[in-house]
């Protein structure tokens, strides 16, 4: 019987192919040999960390290193090839020293491996060409109370007559320090009036917020409802008194270890207030921004009110991390103490969208004439300029939608335009936040974050004006 065409096809492929000598795929077990002069090649060790680069060592490679300043989960993964005996062992090596004040600890001898894998085949029998193992742990797993971390990692790998292949060595350094509050709620002298509405529990709800804004900087506040709390009942400080930066500075001075927050509901009897107030410590020889002053207040004021979105839980935590963004040195990213008008809109009766651009382009004309400089409310060059929401609010423009906006008027030499970009993610903006992209309608703001510049600033602070908050 005569096979049709497309199957004569199929059998003279099939032909060709078994005799054309093309190449396989590599075989994935061998026998264990007798000898096996040469140790295991194609050693690599890869940690996997979330948000950053992918790190890897191998043999002969230069030692790698990263920098971590979050509590990351850390997946490590060695795996060796030994295409010519197999693979007996490969396994996964630690070593780490840490340090806090006056306390240095390690470095740890590595002992026995963190993880391994190993292969119970014997000479002749089958064995698998490639072998890895994995190995997990978190930044805190080893961190614990300590201030820095250094971990040492190496991989390396056996084969079965004792040949070892051994990593360059891969070195993960963590800078992340727990920085305490001290929270004390205020009501009235009475013990009633103008009290707070809110308990040890829900400002411990609020922290975990508050610390997605400093996620990446090093720094992470910690707060424990029951030995960080405690409640005063004093008119003067719940009041916004006149001595209250003075008593709340010495308050400060006996919990040199933590950031003292003080709840207070303002001096506005009839309603309490909605806004917070910190201030970064003064530094001999330091230039201030425009419009700005310097104070020394060594703690932070607060609502004494918590609701849903509000006061103290205000922007989804964004609004707490602003104010102690503040205590650790940073200003606005726009000019002076305050947006509600401030320096720049301070003389005009009603904002419109043109007397707002008019005001913006004076500031500049009389500031230098440069936006880079006029509006730079934090000396940061990694803020872009921001000419506050006071600018967007009397254009009617939604700084979410559309970041860019141009404020244009006359100088005396004729008519200019300046253009901004600023960025209402910024922690120590004054947009609220925008939401994510294709959130539906109620969705919570993301909570915002902080610049390079802005979280070298906050560490340079908290290891100099502030070390106080490093005392064990």
């Amino acid at each position: 019987m005569k096979l049709p065409a497309v199957s004569r096809l199929i059998l003279s492929l099939l032909a060709i192919l078994s005799f054309c000598g093309c190449p396989s795929s590599p075989p994935t077990q061998i026998k264990v040999p007798v000898s096996d002069s040469t140790p295991p090649g194609g050693l690599w060790l890869q940690a996997d960390i979330p948000g950053q680069p992918l790190l890897n060592a191998s043999p002969g490679a230069a030692p790698s290193s990263e920098t971590l300043k979050d509590d990351a989960p850390v997946h490590l993964t060695a795996r060796a090839d030994d295409s010519d005996g197999g693979v007996k062992e490969v396994r996964i090596f630690m070593s780490y020293s840490r340090s806090k004040l006056a306390v240095i600890e390690g470095p740890t001898l590595a002992g026995a491996p963190a993880a391994k894998d190993t292969s119970s085949a014997q000479v002749g029998d089958l064995t698998n060409v490639t072998r890895s193992t994995t190995y997990d742990f978190t930044v805190s797993d080893l961190k614990r109370s300590f201030q820095t971390l250094t971990v040492d990692l190496w991989a390396e790998a056996e084969n079965f007559h004792g040949g070892i292949s051994r990593s360059s060595h891969m070195t993960l350094l963590v800078l992340w320090v727990d920085v305490h509050l001290f929270v004390i709620p205020l009501t009235d002298s009475n013990g009633t009036s103008h009290a707070p509405n809110v308990s040890a529990n829900q400002f411990a709800d609020l922290v975990p917020k508050i610390n997605l804004s400093y996620r990446g900087t090093g720094i992470h506040m910690v707060f424990d409802p029951l030995h960080d709390w405690q409640p005063m009942n004093d008119d003067e400080l719940n009041s916004d008194g006149t001595n209250m930066r003075t008593r709340g500075n010495a308050i400060a001075g006996i919990h040199p270890g933590r950031i003292v927050c003080l709840l207070r509901w303002g001096n506005n009897p009839a309603a309490v207030t909605g806004n917070g107030n910190a201030y970064p410590p003064p530094i001999p020889g330091a230039a201030s921004p425009l419009g700005t002053n310097e104070i020394q207040q060594d703690y932070v004021a607060l609502p004494n009110q918590i609701l849903p979105q509000s006061y103290l839980e205000l922007q989804n935590g964004s609004f707490v991390a602003h104010e102690l963004g503040h205590y650790l040195g940073l200003y606005h990213t726009f000019n002076a103490w305050t947006d509600r008008k401030g320096p720049i809109y301070g003389g005009i009766a009603t904002l419109t969208g043109p007397t707002a651009e008019q005001a913006v382009v004076d500031w500049i004309t009389s500031n230098g004439g440069s936006a880079n400089v006029a509006l730079d409310g934090d000396l940061l060059s990694d803020t872009p300029p921001d000419p506050s929401p006071q600018l967007f609010d009397a254009k009617g423009q939604n700084v979410c939608v559309n970041r860019s906006i141009t404020a244009s008027g006359h100088t005396s030499g004729g008519s200019v335009s300046f253009t901004f970009t600023p960025d209402p993610q910024n922690a120590m903006s004054y947009f609220g936040g925008c939401v994510a992209p294709g959130s539906p309608s109620g969705t919570l703001p993301v909570q915002r974050t902080f610049s390079p510049q802005q979280i070298t600033k906050m560490n340079a602070t908290l290891r100099g004006a502030r070390s106080h908050l490093l005392t064990p």
